[in-house]
């Protein structure tokens, strides 16, 4: 028997089809069998807290819901530390990069100038100032101006919710910043780090921390120092010390406890401003941008604080209690005329 070259490719080419579309079926039913079974939904979970060990990257917004706080419908943004190169000698700048509608009026002291879209941002006195959601400006009502803030090395993430959304908080107009600072590690009973920067001007930070969780009881606990000579010709040094301790009870727990104590010192030198203006005896800007106006005004702060925190978890979310007491002492000295 002989089969022409042209009936013999038809042969050959039915094959290959047939094959082809047998293969085929199973794929077919496989993907029409995974397209009609309904989708896995993972549980959601929210990470309100993190240690110094942890680098949880948050969502860039708040959630809708976030303990006994409603969140839906206000305009918020997370600046999570974790998505950052690492904060050194609290440059805020850099810290709150991503939050646009935020003015930076910066300084050489350690005092914080923040506003928010035409707000005199001059001591964050149009903004409520909160750390963990407790208030620490100088006087809420009467006198809301922060002298202190956290160092950003203890900082996780900073909540920002914009505008008078944030008079939930308090009665200023323009915006709240919460502080989430850091908790006691659970999976360790004893770990630590430090960390020393130096730089021109005789400029010296460290931090230094130690954390861990032993039984029921965690804690968390850190030293940080700074200081400089400042750019100025004169009267521009800088010296703080903070000092900070955190213990947990049943921290793993649906129920627990956050004592807090922390102390915080400063004192800096206020070189005064400068001008344009020419004659003898003004300090010009253009001759020379470092000279100082003022040499002997100075500005002294402390600060002790103690809270103490509850918080229990519900299904629908968790219920926080808080208690504080708060101490300044705040001093400065002006020569006559130095504003």
């Amino acid at each position: 028997m002989t089969c022409s070259p042209c009936s013999l490719r038809s042969a050959t080419c039915a094959t290959l089809i047939a094959l082809a579309t047998a293969a085929g079926l199973p794929r077919s039913a496989a993907a029409l069998s995974a397209a009609s079974s309904p989708p896995v939904q993972l549980p959601a979970f929210n990470v309100e807290a993190e240690a110094e060990s942890d680098h949880y990257i948050q969502s860039p917004f708040l959630p809708n819901l976030q303990g006994t706080r409603i969140n839906a419908g206000k305009k918020t943004t997370v600046l999570d530390f974790d998505a950052l190169p690492r904060i050194n000698g609290n440059n805020y700048r850099q810290a709150l990069a991503e939050a646009p509608g935020l003015v930076l009026s910066e300084e050489s002291t350690p005092l914080l100038s923040i506003g928010y879209r035409g707000l005199n941002p001059g001591r964050v006195q149009f903004m409520q100032v909160l750390a963990d959601g407790i208030p620490i400006h100088a006087d809420q009502f009467g006198y809301p101006e922060a002298y202190y803030t956290p160092p950003l090395d203890t900082v996780d993430r900073i909540e920002f919710t914009r505008g008078g959304a944030a008079l939930m908080f308090g009665p200023q107009p323009g915006g709240a910043l919460n502080y989430v600072t850091h908790r006691p590690r659970t999976d360790r009973k004893l770990s630590g780090e430090t960390l020393h920067t130096a730089g021109s001007n005789s400029a010296y930070t460290a931090f230094s921390h130690v954390d861990g969780t032993t039984g029921r009881v965690g804690y968390y606990g850190y030293h940080h120092h700074r200081r400089t000579r400042g750019f100025r010709s004169a009267n521009s040094d800088v010296e703080l010390d903070a000092f900070y301790g955190r213990i947990a009870l049943d921290a793993t727990t649906s129920s627990r406890w956050l004592l807090t104590a922390e102390s915080f010192s400063e004192e800096h030198g206020e070189p005064g401003g400068l001008t344009f203006a020419p004659g003898p005896g003004r300090a010009n800007y253009n001759e020379s941008r470092t000279t100082a106006s003022r040499l002997h005004d100075r500005f002294h702060l402390d600060r002790r604080a103690a809270s103490l925190i509850w918080e229990r978890d519900f299904t629908s979310g968790t219920f926080a209690s808080r208690v504080w007491v708060i101490d300044y002492t705040r001093a400065s000295r002006r020569q006559n005329g130095g504003g």
